[in-house]
């Protein structure tokens, strides 16, 4: 259990903050969009790294219990910045549609 904290949990929190750092920069895109593209490739991470790269490693196995532990740990920082982005944007959009009217 320690292993797959330290291991996987906490990987996949640096990957995750770091991941939604690089598609906020796509400012193009729709925030929703972006979102959506992030969090796509963060379970998409966690699957091939669990079934590809330790089906090549020898004497490990995996399990979707690992994907889904790689998951939580992606999303728990990323989903946070998310969820305060989102405020952020939508409380930007309210003040310009009042200073609009």
């Amino acid at each position: 259990l320690t292993r797959k904290i330290v291991g996987h949990y906490l990987y996949f929190v640096a990957i995750g903050i770091f991941s939604f750092g690089f598609y906020y920069l796509f400012k193009k895109l729709n925030l929703y969009i972006r979102i959506l593209i992030h969090f796509a490739t963060g379970l998409s991470f966690a699957f091939i790294s669990e079934f590809l790269f330790l089906y090549i490693a020898s004497g490990r196995c995996s399990s979707i219990n690992d994907v889904g532990i790689d998951f939580l740990g992606f999303i728990t920082l990323s989903g946070i910045a998310t969820i305060i982005v989102i405020i952020i944007d939508q409380r930007r959009k309210k003040h310009a549609k009042a200073f609009i009217n």
